[in-house]
């Protein structure tokens, strides 16, 4: 089953930011396998992430596909296990090529995913607070401001 490992200073400062930098650049070389699927930049300082997303390819079998019998197989199928999602590439004339472009297009369609589901999650958070029931105070100060 594959791990994802997301790091992320959520709404935090610069300081928190550089953190998620750090971290995921220890995590990184400690663990050869580790590769970053989704980064998401700070807007002012270079260098530095808001949020990371680590994966391994172990995930990501690649599989060749033959059309024809006694053919050289050269399409590739990339199939991301956890999610079921999976891509077919024949662009190429050569499999190593091929399964370099089978695997972008996979992590392409993963990112996609996140975007969409993260979208999703910041609608829900945003709506939540609108609907909050506000004017019934518990504790009122009365004094001066």
């Amino acid at each position: 089953m594959k791990k994802y490992i997301q790091i992320t200073a959520g709404r935090g400062p610069v300081e928190c930011a550089r953190v998620v930098t750090l971290v995921a650049r220890e995590l990184l070389k400690a663990i050869p396998s580790l590769h970053m699927t989704d980064s998401e930049p700070h807007n002012r300082v270079e260098g530095c992430y808001m949020s990371v997303t680590l994966a391994t390819d172990e995930d990501i079998p690649l599989s060749t596909i033959s059309e024809w019998e006694g053919t050289v197989e050269t399409a590739v199928r990339a199939i991301h296990i956890p999610t079921g999602l999976s891509v077919k590439c024949s662009d190429e004339r050569s499999q190593s090529q091929n399964k370099v472009l089978a695997r972008e297009r996979l992590l392409l369609k993963l990112r996609q995913r996140n975007d969409k589901s993260v979208a999703e999650s910041q609608s829900r958070q945003w709506c939540n607070h609108d609907n909050l029931e506000r004017g019934n105070p518990v504790k009122k100060y009365s004094g001066p401001l």
